[in-house]
């Protein structure tokens, strides 16, 4: 007489959707801060981010059809363009119709993360036939600290992550159909001019996924495609910009690395995601066991160990969790990947699904606490700072000459006014010996400038901040200091009748204390 498994087997499926559920359940706890601060930000008018100004400011010009990369560091205005066109250019027929505004790049950065975690999700679900591991795929992604702070800020990175996870997904999806592989390509190279560190790792996942069986001439087809599409665009910019392409990308970008920085970023990932670390340290030593190299192998894996040599990026001065999202997106596909584990490897343990799933609520639940501990404060620090920095804004509008700004930079094309110099950038440049800076430090000294105002939260300071020592002792000595509003300090030219012996303890531009 057969034992009646049907019992059993019932009690494991239903254990294994309890499991599910939970887990589905902390998830959306990580979706919910997304979303949360993806609201906060969009709804949000006034600039969230130092970075954000130039990325208006480069729209605004571009819808204007002027070149945003000059080929002359010299000359006025002092500014730089850190990043190929794509996420501005996307940008430029909202300016068209809604004028300088800063919802609609955020708009298009929370779209873009979405469209990131579909990919990612219908990545793992083509490649396992998963569906729990595809949405747990697609969530995990979501609720990933760097993710959550950074996903909805207009800046380049989630655009680039997006496109880039889409056009992986497509080639994926369509392996053998050639238009698909060029529209998978397609997309890549649009990611690579959005942001230049996403050329590397999903096209060098996709060209491995390729090569696993024949013909392999798809892998060769795919990065002629990428590397045809990427120098040849590449040299048409350098040469319709004269050289200013180049310059700006590449010259520009010569950013002294503090490994002090990929120290603290390698011990906070490890600490909250070692989890996934040592999926992905098994998943790439199983190179040497034939039998567990699974199609959702060759994709996961290379994809997984471009992202840990990419992530490296974040050492350079002016770098910040942006360059982990493609490690963050790796994490995505390794959760999907332990879901799926279970019942393929051990077909027979019917409970074993339920334990996995039961194990990953452990790193999404630490996800979740780095998010509350560290990842929450910045968009919600500046929401709360709306009232002062509105007063700051409507404050400088009373000036009609030229203002230099720093952290608030973004009030300029507000104002449809141009930004005239950006100091972190050139402050990189005067580093590097690329610019020298003495005629607009002279400017200083002319006092061309109605006023400056200068952002001097403690982590803004000091030699790795925003201005160099030069110009901080030429605005010391041609202006005075006047009131603060949100952090923004505003220094006004320095008349013949006000007193010259002021005392600037802390001085907010150079990190330096008189007694």
């Amino acid at each position: 007489m057969k034992p009646d498994t049907t019992r059993n087997i019932t009690i494991e499926k239903i254990l294994v959707w309890i499991a599910a559920l939970v887990v589905l359940a902390v998830l959306m706890q990580g979706a919910y801060y997304f979303v949360n601060n993806a609201w906060l930000s969009i709804t949000f008018p006034n600039t969230m981010d130092y970075g954000e100004g130039p990325i208006v400011n480069q729209a605004v010009r571009l819808a204007r059809f002027q070149n945003i990369y000059p080929n002359d560091f010299n000359q006025p205005p002092y500014t730089v363009t850190n990043y190929p066109p794509v996420f501005v250019a996307v940008q430029v027929p909202f300016v068209w119709i809604f004028g300088t505004q800063f919802w609609y790049g955020r708009l298009i950065s929370t779209l873009a993360i979405l469209l990131a975690a579909a990919s990612a999700g219908l990545i793992i679900h083509t490649l396992t036939g998963n569906k729990l591991a595809s949405v747990i795929t697609a969530l995990a992604l979501l609720g990933i600290p760097y993710v959550v702070e950074w996903g909805a800020t207009n800046r380049v990175d989630s655009l680039g992550l997006g496109l880039s996870l889409a056009g992986l997904m497509v080639i994926v999806r369509h392996p053998e159909q050639r238009g698909k592989r060029i529209l998978g390509a397609v997309l890549m190279v649009l990611a690579a001019y959005t942001k230049q560190m996403y050329a590397f790792c999903a096209p060098f996942a996709a060209f491995v996924w390729l090569l696993r069986e024949p013909p392999r001439k798809k892998a060769w087809e795919l990065f002629g495609w990428v590397a045809g599409l990427g120098l040849g665009i590449f040299g048409l910019l350098t040469l319709v910009t004269r050289g200013g392409f180049y310059n700006q990308l590449i010259t520009a970008n010569n950013n002294a690395y503090y490994w002090d920085t990929t120290r603290f970023y390698m011990d906070e990932v490890t600490g909250a995601f070692w989890f996934y670390l040592l999926i992905g340290a098994v998943l790439l030593l199983s190179i040497f066991f034939k039998s567990t190299r699974h199609k959702v192998w060759w994709l996961v894996a290379p994809y997984f160990a471009a992202t840990l040599v990419i992530s490296l990026a974040i050492g350079k001065d002016g770098s910040y969790i942006n360059y982990l999202f493609e490690l963050s997106a790796a994490f995505a596909l390794l959760a999907g990947l332990w879901v799926w584990a279970a019942d393929h490897y051990f077909p027979r343990q019917k409970w074993l699904p339920a334990l996995f799933l039961l194990v990953l609520i452990l790193p999404i639940n630490r996800a979740n606490q780095l998010t509350e501990e560290r990842y929450l404060s910045r968009v919600r620090d500046r929401v709360s700072q709306e009232f002062d920095i509105q007063r700051l804004f409507s404050k400088v509008q009373s000036y009609n000459g030229l203002i230099l700004f720093d952290e608030y930079m973004g009030f300029l094309p507000l104002m449809d006014r141009e930004i005239y110099f950006q100091p972190f950038e050139r402050k990189m440049l005067a580093d590097d010996g690329t610019w020298n800076e003495s005629q607009f430090v002279q400017e200083i000294r002319d006092q061309k400038f109605d006023a400056i105002i200068i952002y001097y939260p403690q982590w803004a300071l000091g030699e790795r901040g925003r201005w160099t020592q030069a110009q901080a002792e030429a605005i010391r000595e041609y202006y005075i200091e006047g009131p603060t509003y949100a952090g923004g300090t505003i220094f006004i030219p320095r008349e013949e009748w006000m007193q010259f012996d002021i005392e600037f303890n802390d001085c907010p531009i150079c990190g330096t204390t008189t007694n």
